[in-house]
């Protein structure tokens, strides 16, 4: 297995072997297991770091209420809005805590608060659907931005990550293809 950043998709519910873009030992993901030796190659995390430096200075330069931006990343979904997958959340995972090392002047909520929001209210992504749910579940749990991101296999293999922001600014998206 090399650097490439191509992308093949097995299963595109939950079980997902991603070579070029992931290294697993294992062909099929859980959607509930955890797997240690999961881990984003050296290039997707090259990649999906530019991305998340890009919307925390888009999301700091923003016009927002002035008070610092309180933001929510939600698991990242694929292709439609509201199909989980293991990836989605790794990739949501990640994301988030590289957001927090560029987001000076941004508080980037703990995602444990969404998932156990999940387990409480006995809700999946699938259940939200709409921004104005998703800002509201936010709110619930203390932020005022939400970040959602879209997976999609491109035809040439590779994944295209579309991220969007909502809240108390205006709305922007970036995306990146892996």
């Amino acid at each position: 297995m090399g650097q490439s950043t191509s992308f093949r998709l097995v299963k595109v519910l939950q079980c997902a072997a991603i070579p070029a873009f992931l290294l697993s030992g294992t062909a099929c993901l859980s959607a509930q297991a955890p797997d240690p030796d999961l881990i984003l190659t050296g290039a997707a995390e090259i990649q999906l770091d530019s991305l998340a430096s890009r919307i925390a200075e888009e999301i700091k330069k923003s016009d927002r209420d002035k008070a610092p931006a309180k933001v929510l990343v939600f698991d990242f979904t694929w292709e439609t809005p509201g199909i989980s997958s293991r990836l989605g959340t790794i990739l949501a995972d990640r994301f988030s805590e590289m957001l927090k090392a560029h987001g000076n002047g941004i508080e980037v909520k703990d995602r444990k608060l969404l998932k156990d929001y999940y387990n409480d209210t006995w809700t999946r992504i699938e259940d939200f659907q709409t921004d104005p749910v998703y800002l509201e579940v936010a709110q619930e749990l203390g932020a005022n931005e939400i970040i959602r991101a879209n997976l999609v296999e491109e035809g040439t293999h590779q994944l295209n990550v579309l991220a969007k922001v909502t809240g108390s600014g205006p709305p922007f998206s970036d995306r990146h293809v892996f």
